[in-house]
């Protein structure tokens, strides 16, 4: 029943058509439309293997501190490691799932992308990113993917990253 509302309001979802910064390279606008996007949700569960490796603790070494902030937070070559661990070498992507978009002052892009294993939806989430914050676009909008890779991570059921 609940997979079937999923299709149903992915079928009618609107699908992106413009593309607001010119000078993202050309593979991040490979978008998905919806329909295909959530077609295989909740159809197999994580292994066991893969949901212990996204349980186990994150060590003290893999931590890094925000010298601006002091906050601590895992670097993306550590949810990278983790993640390839767990569901394996090039058997999950990060793909984006809708335009880069602004906020009405222009100050702060936003794009959603959602986190596939075996091209079967996982999780989905926005990031963001200040534009004053980097030198280019570009350094921006990496960024913005490292930000939805975390939201994503935090939907993994058990998951410590």
């Amino acid at each position: 029943m609940l997979v079937t509302a999923i299709r149903r309001a992915a079928r009618s979802a609107p699908i992106a058509k413009d593309i607001p910064i010119k000078d993202i390279p050309d593979a991040w606008m490979r978008w998905t439309d919806a329909h295909s996007l959530y077609y295989n949700v909740s159809c197999s569960p994580l292994g066991a293997t893969a949901a212990k490796t996204l349980a186990s603790p994150v060590l003290p070494t893999e931590l890094s501190i925000d010298q601006a902030k002091g906050w601590l937070y895992l670097k993306q070559a550590a949810y990278v490691e983790r993640l390839n661990a767990a569901l394996g070498q090039g058997q999950w992507s990060l793909q984006p799932v809708g335009p880069i978009s602004f906020t009405p002052s222009k100050k702060i892009i936003y794009r959603p992308f959602a986190l596939l294993h075996d091209s079967k939806f996982i999780s989905e989430a926005i990031g963001e990113s200040a534009l004053s914050s980097f030198s280019s676009s570009q350094d921006a909008h990496i960024w913005c993917e490292y930000t939805a890779l975390v939201r994503t991570c935090k939907d993994l059921a058990g998951s410590k990253i």
